[in-house]
């Protein structure tokens, strides 16, 4: 966890709640930080990286499983603009989870930005604009970087 971005966390924490008591999104989540969701509620857990063979991966595996979380994986990337099946995967991907639930990247900013965005727009049915303000700097997303190809897909 050091190595991917964990001291990073201990001092800046990109946790933020979407949807009151219905979806949260984050940073990758240690084994301690997963209890805490889990306590507060949390069924279902969304990881965007990916289930790499990766040590990451491995651990949230494990932990989910001890603690009765569902883990479902939906890789989605922060330097590629979405597909449209990537849109159709988010929606149905909505429907089928069970609430409530917290969807993670890494870093929480670009891949967790934009699928609240689609969250918001696809299953809330929020107007565009509101749902584009997961896509900002308040979340660590910027835009004039590479992830910024997220931006210009909306």
């Amino acid at each position: 966890m050091i190595g991917d971005h964990g001291l990073v966390r201990l001092f800046y924490d990109n946790t933020h709640e979407v949807v009151p008591g219905k979806l949260w999104r984050s940073y990758q989540p240690s084994p301690a930080k997963l209890a805490c969701w889990k306590e507060r509620g949390v069924k279902t857990v969304v990881n965007l990286r990916g289930d790499k063979m990766s040590g990451h991966y491995f651990l949230e595996e494990e932990t989910c499983e001890k603690l009765g979380l569902r883990l479902v994986v939906f890789r989605v990337f922060s330097r590629d603009a979405p597909s449209k099946e990537a849109f159709h995967g988010a929606r149905a991907l909505f429907d089928e989870i069970e609430y409530p639930a917290l969807i993670h990247c890494k870093s929480g900013a670009d891949r967790a930005g934009l699928m609240a965005a689609l969250f918001l727009f696809l299953h809330e049915r929020r107007p565009l604009n509101e749902a584009l303000e997961q896509l900002s700097f308040r979340y660590g997303h910027v835009r004039q970087g590479k992830t910024g190809v997220i931006d210009h897909v909306f």
